[in-house]
């Protein structure tokens, strides 16, 4: 009697030759890779925004600015976390513990430290990302996307839990507006979450070429 063939499960690994696997926490420290999700997230953010036929006609087509709007919420949610859980944190006076950073979907409640990392720098103005000028073009974006969609929920489902609207009707806005306006947010925050690791890295080695000399 032969041996029944196991069938593969979604996540197995492929056998190589020519097939690529994909490999993900390769860091082994997943705190790390905030920023890597973010890209990621927005990158497919921007492919569907790319492909979008607002004027196909189809009946379903305003329905498809959801996943859009979702996915630059959460692009948007892990760089502020990256930051805050990355080298961004060594300019705070005490580095925010990670179950505080991550313990909800709220983006305004992590703008104060943001803000308190980009005073101790000296980056509040000259961000000169599009729209994005200073923290507070950032801040005012930030608080009109977390208005409407306070808990990453409200483009995810139709409805809230209590089976209440998950917009108000007639929701209407500029989709494609919308995108333009958090490519900048995201350029902004993209280069706060690189910059800021990059002058921790300059004032390590300022320290250590220091203490070498003493």
């Amino acid at each position: 009697m032969s041996k029944q063939k196991t069938k593969p499960s979604l996540f197995d690994p492929g056998p190589g030759h020519g097939i690529p696997n994909t490999i993900l926490n390769w860091h082994g420290s997943p705190g790390k890779e905030f920023a890597f999700y973010g890209r990621s997230f927005h990158r497919a953010a921007r492919t569907l925004v790319e492909n979008w036929d607002l004027d196909s006609g189809s009946p379903h087509a305003d329905f498809d600015a959801c996943p859009v709007v979702f996915l630059y919420r959460h692009a948007v949610e892990l760089y502020l976390k990256a930051i805050l859980l990355g080298r961004g944190a060594n300019f705070l006076p005490t580095k925010p513990s990670p179950s505080f950073v991550t313990r909800d979907h709220s983006l305004t409640r992590l703008l104060p430290m943001i803000e308190q990392i980009l005073r101790a720098v000296g980056w509040t103005e000259g961000l000169d990302c599009g729209t994005v000028k200073n923290f507070e073009d950032l801040r005012t974006l930030i608080g009109q996307l977390e208005a409407v969609d306070p808990a990453s929920f409200a483009f995810r489902y139709p409805t809230t839990k209590a089976f209440d609207a998950s917009v108000t009707p007639h929701f209407t806005f500029m989709a494609i507006e919308f995108a333009n306006r958090m490519e900048d947010v995201i350029a902004a925050l993209e280069y706060m979450e690189s910059a800021l690791s990059n002058a921790w890295s300059v004032l390590e080695d300022q320290f250590s070429n220091s203490e070498n000399e003493d």
